[in-house]
């Protein structure tokens, strides 16, 4: 539970920060569809998020998307951007 606190502490996503309260309400007693209505998610959503917690702990909350890798080399990158600083 403390590091379920640490995570809604430190959220710097507000993904990640309504996934940890929706668990930390259930978890404290709260009914599913209670948070859900404080919240302004499904109760599929909470359900959803407690199951991932309990297998994964707080790591299951986080947001995995980082992006997709870049088209560009650096190199090519830095090119590109000294020619449109070169643009009027």
């Amino acid at each position: 539970m403390d590091r379920l606190a640490r995570v809604i502490e430190e959220a710097t996503d507000a993904r990640e920060l309504k996934r940890a309260l929706s668990v930390r309400m259930v978890l404290a007693g709260m009914a599913t569809a209670e948070v859900g209505e404080l919240l302004q998610v499904t109760p599929r959503y909470v359900r959803k998020w407690r199951g991932r917690y309990e297998r994964e702990g707080v790591e299951g909350l986080r947001v995995r998307y980082r992006g997709s890798e870049s088209y560009l080399s650096v190199e090519q990158r830095q090119e590109l951007e000294d020619w449109l600083g070169a643009q009027e």
